[in-house]
């Protein structure tokens, strides 16, 4: 991939072991200039709350050096955190807590749906979500949430029948 980060599905297949190698990779350097991403990334997504302590130590120096840098490594505390237990999903999804960029809660399902959530309990929590939600901006993930939901057999079609379509854009 060309912004240097892992594809979930890869993530996904790593084994324990995996992740001693991935963390002295994100150990080894302490500057944003030489700072292995894809290996705290892959290490957040997973929830790997050993690194927490070296992606926070790292933050400070992140955000004089780069905006960019800097909300990565709050984004991958926030992974840590948000899968800590697994069952905080449930309340992030269904909260109306603003995700801060689109695709967090759609993350969240598909995270909670690999850890072996109940299916039954994230659709409870996507539907939480519709009831919590009132404005516009909080209902903005509801689309892809039910499609993703279709698409993990998570929701029925009969689900969420207020929440339009996602909008798609054709070349």
């Amino acid at each position: 991939r060309s912004d240097g980060l892992l594809p979930e599905a890869l993530v996904n297949r790593l084994s324990p072991a995996a992740l001693v190698p991935l963390r002295k990779l994100v150990r080894a350097h302490q500057d944003v200039s030489d700072f292995d991403f894809a290996a705290a990334q892959a290490l957040a997504h997973l929830g790997d709350g050993e690194i927490k302590p070296d992606l926070e130590a790292m933050l400070p120096a992140a955000r004089e050096q780069s905006k960019n840098a800097s909300g990565a490594l709050e984004d991958y505390i926030w992974r840590i955190e948000v899968q800590t237990p697994p069952g905080a999903l449930l309340e992030y999804i269904s909260s109306v807590e603003p995700s801060g960029s689109r695709g967090k809660r759609e993350w969240a399902v598909r995270r909670a749906y690999s850890l072996g959530v109940s299916p039954s309990a994230i659709r409870q929590a996507i539907l939480a979500h519709d009831r919590n939600t009132s404005t516009r901006r909080e209902r903005i993930e509801l689309p892809r949430l039910r499609e993703l939901g279709i698409e993990l057999g998570i929701l029925q079609e009969g689900d969420l029948p207020d929440v339009p379509p996602r909008l798609r854009v054709t070349p």
